[in-house]
């Protein structure tokens, strides 16, 4: 409701957001199959509501910046692959309750194959900021190359880790991707500042 005295573009936002939130509560919450893609569209509106806060118009849905889609999209989609790992962590006891996971419908490994080409998407995409013009401050600015590097080696790692390592430590690697995530961050952060 406060949303509505900052802007009318963070009105909408805050409006989809709890519907989608009493949806998920009331039918997803089981369905884990769906509500993977629900937390990690939560771990991704925030970079959207926050550039809509700062947007200088009143205009609904304004065009953003299109580093704050990009970072919006890598946050969707490695959240996406992190929730995917945690369905395979959880799978016995899921499969006892009768969770509708990923790994329930397509198996253990094609869940985490699935986990593997989010974070290769997400890897792929946060690249592009330094290679086009399109995202000013990030383009060819190296300070971001460097610490967006480590990210994406990061998940590289683990990307190998799901698709060779038969006996994966699921808990330990979405740690890993926790820091990545992280430090991904920080690239976008110090990018938009030093470079």
């Amino acid at each position: 409701l406060f949303s509505y005295f900052v802007n009318i573009t963070c009105f909408i936002i805050a409006l989809i957001t709890a519907l989608f939130a009493i949806f998920y509560d009331v039918f997803l919450k089981k369905i884990k199959l769906l509500s993977n893609f629900y937390i990690a569209f939560v771990m991704a509106i925030p970079f959207v509501f926050g550039a809509a806060a700062v947007q200088k118009s009143d205009v609904i849905l304004q065009t953003l910046d299109p580093a704050v889609i990009i970072i919006a999209l890598i946050a969707f989609l490695a959240g996406s692959g992190r929730e995917i790992m945690k369905d395979v962590m959880d799978f016995t006891g899921d499969s006892k309750q009768g969770v509708k996971s990923f790994p329930k419908y397509i198996g253990l490994t094609w869940s985490k194959r699935i986990a593997s080409l989010f974070y290769l998407i997400a890897v792929g995409l946060s690249l592009l900021p330094f290679l086009q013009p399109v995202y000013t401050v990030y383009y060819q600015n190296y300070v971001y190359l460097g610490f967006v590097l480590l990210t994406d080696l990061l998940l590289l790692f683990t990307i190998g880790q799901l698709l060779f390592n038969q006996n994966i430590d699921m808990a330990k690697y979405r740690k890993i991707t926790l820091l990545a995530i992280f430090i991904g961050l920080v690239s976008f952060f110090l990018g938009a500042f030093i470079g």
